[in-house]
């Protein structure tokens, strides 16, 4: 799960699924928000020192996230731009670290998933919106967990 294009394409999944519930004006500002907060990111040196903490600020972020799917739309409103900015500025900080800022663009549709987001949250079916950011949820929870363990399974430990 650390490694590779997936943390930007969950990443672009769980922001597409926040940005669902806000009104279309609204969900392509916190696009931009969040392209401008990753290209900024990207450009500034991170080193490999930073790595668990850059992965613990992504997946904490994704969480964040894709909990305010859960928030009433009228509430969500005043933390849709702080909270994509964020997303945008942690899936950079990852592209600069690793060198794959094309992550970010390979993302950018996934987080486009916001419009027939909206679409299936205009016609009341807002549900699967909630369902798959449950799902986002626990994936990054999962992921950060695993991160944090001593001795993930895929490490020798003192047993072995």
């Amino acid at each position: 799960m650390n490694g590779g294009i997936v943390p930007f394409l969950l990443m672009g999944v769980t922001l597409g699924v926040m940005l669902s519930r806000v009104d279309r004006r609204l969900g392509w500002a916190g696009l931009a928000i969040a392209m401008i907060g990753a290209a900024a990111a990207a450009l500034v040196p991170i080193g490999a020192a930073a790595t668990d903490t850059v992965y613990t600020g992504l997946w904490l972020s994704m969480i964040v996230a894709a909990g305010l799917a859960f928030v009433p739309p009228a509430r969500l409103r005043r933390l849709t731009v702080i909270a994509a900015g964020n997303a945008g500025a942690w899936s950079g900080a990852l592209a600069g670290l690793g060198g794959i800022r094309t992550g970010l663009l390979v993302a950018l549709p996934f987080a486009l998933l916001f419009l027939p987001g909206q679409w299936i949250a205009a016609r009341g079916q807002d549900v699967a919106i909630k369902i798959v950011a449950s799902w986002m949820i626990a994936i990054a929870s999962l992921s950060l967990l695993v991160s944090l363990m001593p001795t993930p399974g895929y490490k020798p430990d003192h047993m072995q």
